[in-house]
């Protein structure tokens, strides 16, 4: 009976220096992972700050080509009124423009007869 022990507790022992280097290679392999993640999160890192970087170089480059951009409204306010110019009260002068040509000088399309005239 002793002799069954013997081989129980050795088969235990040789399990459990196989099951501690199984651990070591585990650990070993862990420990190489983290550092490999440690590596690839500062070129991450690195390249958020170069991201950043170019994301200033082109804010300015494109302040520079485009001018300032400026995120307030250009001229009145919605729903204002619109307002103009007076008529003035008497006419000093009166030009008249008439075309010497009966076709566009830019298209050389037709043109026809007005069939009111605008005042200005």
């Amino acid at each position: 009976m002793n002799g069954g022990y013997i081989v129980i507790m050795e088969d235990l022992q040789r399990e459990n220096r196989e099951l501690r280097e199984e651990v070591n290679r585990l650990r070993k392999g862990l420990e190489e992972k983290e550092s490999k993640n440690k590596d690839l999160q500062e070129e991450v890192n690195k390249q958020k700050e170069e991201i950043n970087e170019l994301k200033e170089a082109n804010q300015k480059l494109r302040q520079t080509i485009f001018g300032l951009k400026t995120s307030k409204k250009r001229g009145p306010p919605f729903g204002h009124k619109g307002t103009s110019r007076k008529r003035p009260d008497r006419v000093d002068t009166t030009i008249v423009l008439e075309l010497e040509f009966k076709e566009c000088p830019y298209c050389g399309g037709v043109l026809k007869e007005l069939e009111d005239v605008r005042v200005r």
